[in-house]
């Protein structure tokens, strides 16, 4: 009698104190505790007889649900996290454990134990530290800016100087008939004028808000070339007697990384800024300083740690390493121990707000990286950003379609953009290739005109930004009218804004400015009309 009670006493415990439910062998629901019940909203009568696929949200895909049933039949346990929906539709998770109960007598599967845990309190704590260290993201990005602004202030300046000193030569030479000089002065600007292109996207670089997953591994090299071109940006904030180095040491076929190209921009810009403040709190001021950045394959041997200096993982596998070393102040282990600590800063008041580091260890580990520190007191400290190395195949370059830009094909087309000059520089080039234009510089005046006018045109091209009416607004209007015609949208706004815009559906392609060209326009129709026209034969 007293087992008996001993087995009733434990069932009542478990009652009380877990959320669960059986299935048979085919997954038919046998039983659900009231807990689970008052979980998923459902009445145990309910429940009986159905699936737990009644439960399905949609979150979870076929594959993983393939191997659930593949390794629960084999008669082994499965445990996951799972996103299910209650009868009233609200989204619940959970952590559920899938224990099979097997006869003992004939080894096969009697039915399945889910055992269920509620963890919406930790699934929303984990959102809201996802919110929390996207804001902290920003106002660091926001730091490292401002740490920058004399630098880009003076790099402007530098840009603006010869853009505004060629053009008044060119005008001066043009009145003296002296074309060859008006056109090397030409080419001076527009040089010039690529400089403030690559400035610009910098900065929206480091602008932007949202953390962005990679979508694909990239060439540490192509990050460096473009730290190094940011160099007078970083030199301007900082003395003339820190020398600042940049050394690619990767081979030719380096492995590639997985990380979003501005996020290592971001980190490689903070432990530069870093690396300056070390110094200047040195003592040994009056010596030459360094800070160097190298970028290399690392297989681990004895001369780095072993261990990331964050999660103490062990780095067992061939990385690319990039390291930013300095010459300043360096760190002693109890400091090395907390920098990683939010708002921990060894730096004076109003030189940190020690979210710098805590970000980069987010941004490293978020891409499976991670960082070791070498650093020793009054002479300098090395932080080493150790990537998993991915070796892919080396692919060859698509062929480049040739265009046909010689084409004879003049089109009828019209501008709609507020800025003047930018209808003033299309229109020109537009009439070098032949076509008919029409410009407007309202979007309103546009659109009145375009309801009587439409069809007497072969594309519109359209700035995204306008007063009044959008671009988009405008587009969709147009399209309701004539849903075939070709429209090109051109925008200022940075390549990470544009998955904002939601395009209209029909023959719409975007151009970004500045870049974008006449002739690349005029590339997009030709192919654009050849492929209809190709289209209309083979009908």
């Amino acid at each position: 009698m007293q087992e008996i009670q001993d087995l009733i006493d434990k069932n009542n415990a478990f009652e009380e104190a877990c959320l669960y439910f059986e299935t048979d062998a085919k997954g038919i629901i046998l039983y659900a505790n009231k807990k689970f019940c008052d979980l998923c909203g459902y009445d145990a009568h309910e429940l009986v007889g159905n699936k737990p696929s009644l439960f399905k949200s949609g979150q979870t895909s076929s594959d993983e649900y393939a191997l659930f049933w593949q390794t629960i039949n084999a008669g082994l346990q499965w445990q996951w996290e799972i996103c299910n929906r209650t009868k009233s539709g609200d989204l619940f998770w959970v952590t559920e454990i899938i224990i099979p109960i097997v006869d003992t007598q004939n080894g096969h599967i009697k039915k399945f134990l889910s055992v269920v845990t509620n963890i919406a309190k930790r699934k929303k704590a984990e959102k809201e530290k996802e919110k929390s260290d996207s804001l902290l993201r920003h106002t660091q990005r926001q730091e490292s800016i401002g740490q920058l602004t004399s630098g880009i202030a003076h790099d402007f300046n530098n840009i603006l100087t010869p853009i505004q000193g060629f053009a008044r030569l060119a005008i001066k030479y043009q009145e003296n008939n002296q074309p060859d000089q008006v056109i090397a002065c030409l080419e001076r600007v527009e040089k010039a004028s690529k400089r403030a292109i690559d400035l610009v996207e910098k900065l929206l670089i480091y602008s932007r808000k949202d953390t962005v997953k990679p979508e694909h591994p990239i060439s540490p090299a192509n990050v460096i070339n473009e730290v190094t071109s940011m160099g007078s940006m970083l030199r301007a904030g900082i003395s003339s007697t820190i020398d600042i180095q940049f050394v690619n040491e990767l081979p030719q076929t380096a492995p590639l990384i997985l990380i979003d190209e501005s996020e290592l921009h971001q980190i490689l810009t903070n432990l530069v800024i870093n690396a300056r403040d070390a110094i200047e709190a040195s003592s040994q001021q009056e010596n030459k300083h360094q800070i160097t950045i190298r970028a290399f394959v690392n297989p681990f041997s004895t001369d780095f740690p072993c261990k990331c200096n964050i999660c103490g993982e062990p780095l067992k596998h061939t990385c690319v390493t990039i390291s930013v070393s300095d010459t300043g102040v360096g760190m002693t282990s109890e400091q090395i121990a907390r920098i990683f600590e939010p708002f921990y800063t060894s730096k004076e008041a109003g030189k940190g707000t020690g979210l710098g580091l805590p970000i980069i260890s987010s941004i490293l580990h978020n891409n499976y990286a991670h960082l070791t520190i070498s650093s020793t007191l009054n002479v300098g400290s090395i932080f080493y950003l150790h990537f998993p190395a991915i070796f892919a195949a080396q692919q060859t370059p698509k062929a480049s379609v040739n265009r046909m830009i010689t084409q004879q094909a003049a089109f009828n087309i019209c501008i709609v953009d507020d800025d003047v000059l930018t209808c003033d520089l299309f229109r020109e080039k537009f009439l070098a290739l032949g076509y008919e234009i029409k410009v407007f510089n309202d979007s309103l005046v546009a659109n009145t005109y375009f309801g009587e006018h439409l069809n007497s045109y072969d594309a519109v091209i359209i700035d995204i930004a306008m007063p009044k009416l959008s671009g988009l607004e405008l587009a969709n209007t147009l399209l309701t009218k004539c849903p075939d015609i070709p429209i090109i949208f051109l925008t200022g706004y940075s390549k990470d804004n544009i998955s904002d815009l939601h395009l209209p559906s029909g023959n719409t392609f975007l151009f970004r400015k500045p870049y974008a060209t006449a002739t690349e326009i005029h590339c997009q129709l030709v192919e654009f009309f050849s492929h209809k026209n190709a289209i209309n034969k083979k009908d």
